[in-house]
């Protein structure tokens, strides 16, 4: 993945930017304020307070569909919650990935919507019991 200086240098000055010029694009990257991304042509630009697309921005990355479909979720993490539990936590920690982990949660654990559905009731009391386990237990004792 291209570094943040890479990706600016393939900003183009002269586009449109609405309310922003150039030079307050580049200042508010560099502040946090603007999150840049790699995109189909240009790099895409998103304004951390409202999370949307800046204008004269480049279209997002497609995002391979086979990649989470419901059956490869399905059959990948079939009754497995840990590996359930890894992909989700990759998918958030480390790519940043929220539409990953809502597919694998709605398919690996079970769409809730699905009339007479409890696909995914065992997943998710596995999950739980992961998530409790992994917090720890502090026992503090005080002598007066």
């Amino acid at each position: 993945m291209p570094s943040t200086d890479e990706l600016v240098q393939q900003l183009d000055p002269n586009r449109d930017y609405g309310p922003r010029t150039f030079e307050q694009v580049k200042e508010e990257i560099a502040r946090g304020a603007i999150v840049i991304e790699p995109g189909l042509s240009l790099p895409v630009l998103k304004d951390v307070a409202s999370r949307k697309t800046i204008k004269g921005t480049g279209l997002a990355a497609v995002r391979n569909p086979a990649e989470w479909s419901r059956s490869l979720i399905r059959e990948k993490f079939a009754g497995d919650a840990e590996a359930l539990y890894e992909a989700a936590k990759n998918a958030v920690l480390i790519k940043g990935d929220m539409k990953a982990l809502e597919l694998l949660l709605k398919y690996g654990v079970g769409d809730h919507r699905e009339q007479g559905s409890d696909a995914g009731s065992r997943a998710v009391d596995a999950l739980m019991q992961l998530a409790t386990n992994a917090r720890t237990e502090r026992v503090i004792q005080v002598n007066q």
